[in-house]
């Protein structure tokens, strides 16, 4: 029953953008969205075509945004025009665009807005007091009463094989809400003020799906399980619609550096799609998006409410719909019990749920 609906939470204020772009008007719209390159030539280099024959040739033409010929670098300068744009590609290798298949676009943005606090080999986090030191630090840039967030942290990486507790997170700042997310995004721990805003207290029961974690002597540790985190994260990522922007951009960056063409957004809401679809088409995302929609959006698909197929940049992919959780929370339904939780093959997951 639980899903990792974090990206969700991130992108919610999107919808601000609509508004936001919609009032620069057309002009936005030539800004962003600039003419290819009438004609552009790639010649001395190893270029993989990905043919049934798996090709591999010397040189092509563009023209605009589609290759029109491929060969030898003698017959593709034969065929280009005065005014062509030729690049000396000087023997290196030109592939087509990756495909991203499950990366939560925009989620690898969050690190314009928040602490990047994962472990080797992604980050450098080595202790909890590694974790602690970095978000005082981002609590010391942070006006009073705003989150500081980390993310990325994974307990079974860092020296002292656990989560931190809410007491330590105390000491990160008392002035701030503080939210750090587990790698896996079904799970995070919160300092007491985040708690209070949240109106978690000890009375608070566990929601379906999820655990508000208590210690032996029932006191709340800080530690939130799958559905129990989701509205602490849904306060915690309630950016501006600027910040919003900035994350979008962020990750737009990240996969272009990487040769990211296509990439993936899992369990896309119909609030998180609409404005996605203008992101597209003003151009602040150039790369194709596949939207894989949530029960709720595919509904409204399937109603011809919304177009399946948007455009050659944004598309509607498969139906996601997830029952259980991670296996770093212990959520996800096994076979046998787990060795930590030998009573449990699935905390927080009844077997009438993944049933029926």
């Amino acid at each position: 029953m639980q899903r990792r609906r974090w990206i969700v939470g991130l992108l919610s204020v999107l919808g601000g953008l609509v508004a936001l772009l919609a009032v620069v008007g057309s002009s936005t719209w030539f800004y962003l969205n600039p003419k290819p390159v009438g004609e552009q030539v790639f010649i001395n280099g190893h270029i993989l075509t990905m043919d049934d024959d798996n090709t591999v040739v010397e040189a092509m033409r563009l023209q605009g945004d589609r290759i029109v010929a491929t060969g030898t670098t003698q017959a593709i300068l034969q065929q280009a025009g005065e005014q062509a744009n030729i690049i000396d590609l000087q023997g290196k290798t030109v592939t087509p665009g990756f495909i991203e298949a499950h990366g939560h676009f925009p989620g690898s943005g969050l690190k314009a807005v928040a602490e990047d606090v994962s472990s080797p080999p992604v980050g450098t986090v080595l202790t909890i007091s590694d974790v602690l030191k970095r978000l005082r630090q981002r609590a010391s840039e942070t006006p009073p009463d705003e989150w500081v967030i980390g993310y990325g942290f994974d307990d079974s990486l860092v020296a002292e094989h656990r989560f931190m507790t809410r007491e330590e997170l105390d000491t990160v700042s008392t002035e701030h809400p503080v939210f750090v997310l587990h790698v896996s995004a079904h799970m995070a721990v919160i300092n007491t003020r985040a708690q209070a805003i949240a109106g978690i207290d000890q009375d608070t029961v566990n929601p379906e799906g999820g655990e508000i974690v208590r210690n032996d002597s029932g006191e709340l540790t800080g530690l939130l399980l799958e559905t129990a985190h989701d509205p602490v994260r849904d306060m915690a990522f309630d950016f501006s619609a600027f910040k919003n922007l900035k994350v979008v951009q962020t990750s737009v960056d990240d996969y272009a550096s990487q040769g990211v063409t296509t990439v993936q957004s899992g369990k896309a809401t119909e609030s998180f799609y609409r404005p996605l679809r203008l992101l597209s088409r003003l151009g602040v995302i150039p790369q194709r998006v596949v939207v894989w929609p949530d029960l709720d959006l595919a509904r409204s698909i399937d109603a011809g409410k919304i177009a399946r197929h948007q455009s050659d940049k944004l598309s509607v992919g498969a139906l996601k719909l997830t029952t259980d959780g991670s296996i770093q929370g212990y959520t996800g339904y096994l076979s046998a019990p787990y060795h930590q939780t030998p009573s449990e093959r699935a905390r927080g997951c009844r077997e009438t749920s993944i049933n029926g």
